[in-house]
């Protein structure tokens, strides 16, 4: 890694700020930086590089290294990251549901996690809601009937 860094810093102008190195699926190093100097407004830009040889690669149109030019819409970059080319960004979000208390065996408390998955097609009011889960599973453990078992549900939900 220390020869790419220098190599890349050799052919790099010092007003510009060089942020992570990250090597592409097919081999090509990729530093992403921008440029410091007062008034520039930070636009950061992409450089590519030979993986093997650490030689310039500029996209087509481009010199030197550059593979997307500075541009003030890309402010301040300081890394870059790669995903498998089959792979599907999905939107998810999640909450934590701690220390509910249950009137079971002596007044414990239930902590849910709960993660849901947008699904195409899906309206928001259609996800299922958490308080009726909540109410059944602590209604379950408040008349649960044999209060000398040892239990723990996990993944019921």
């Amino acid at each position: 890694m220390r020869f790419y860094l220098l190599i890349i810093l050799a052919r790099v102008p010092a007003a510009i700020f060089v942020g992570s190195l990250a090597f592409s699926p097919i081999g090509n190093l990729f530093a992403v930086g921008f440029d410091n100097r007062e008034n520039a407004g930070n636009a950061g830009a992409i450089l590519r590089f030979n993986g093997a040889t650490g030689d310039p690669l500029p996209a087509a149109g481009k010199e030197n290294a550059i593979f997307v030019s500075p541009d003030s819409k890309l402010q301040r970059p300081i890394g870059i990251a790669f995903f498998p080319n089959d792979a599907k960004l999905v939107e998810k979000w999640n909450f934590t549901a701690a220390n509910y208390p249950i009137a079971h065996q002596g007044l414990n408390n239930l902590n849910l996690d709960v993660n849901y998955k947008y699904r195409e097609g899906i309206q928001n009011f259609q996800y299922p809601d958490f308080v009726p889960i909540y109410k059944a599973i602590d209604s379950y453990l408040a008349n649960y009937p044999n209060e000398t078992d040892f239990w723990e549900i996990v993944n019921k939900i």
